[in-house]
């Protein structure tokens, strides 16, 4: 079969167009009549001939790309090494900031429990007084 060579998945682009039935429709997002067989008539579909064809190597890697990967590579811990102080800083931040939701949680957590036992102290106070 034919590759049908994948668009944008919304009918916009075109280029996954196909001739069905002598009209032109975007696979992508054309519905399949449900008839197709009662009609007696075969469902022919006839795809567009792909002009540029996708080009692999047909190995996992190239000599320029393992040279791009090397200076990605390379860029990213010359970046990592200058940003390195404004990172600790933000580490900082970050942290304090988390200890202070933890601290804020652990109140809200103890309050309850803390009204519940004034309560439970109330009420005994109340019972000793009959």
């Amino acid at each position: 079969g034919q590759f049908i060579k994948y668009g944008c998945g919304k009918g916009e682009c075109g280029t996954c167009e196909a001739l069905c039935q002598g009209k032109w429709i975007r696979p992508c997002t054309a519905v399949v009549p449900a008839d197709v067989e009662s009609a007696g008539t075969p469902y022919v579909v006839q795809v567009k001939e792909v002009k540029s064809k996708s080009t692999s190597s047909g190995k996992f890697f190239s000599v320029k790309s393992f040279f791009k990967g090397f200076w990605n590579n390379l860029l990213g811990m010359v970046g990592f090494a200058r940003d390195r102080k404004k990172a600790k800083k933000n580490w900082d931040e970050r942290q304090e900031y988390e200890d202070m939701i933890a601290q804020r949680v652990a109140e809200r957590k103890a309050s309850p429990e803390r009204a519940a036992a004034l309560a439970a102290a109330k009420k005994k106070k109340e019972m000793a007084k009959l």
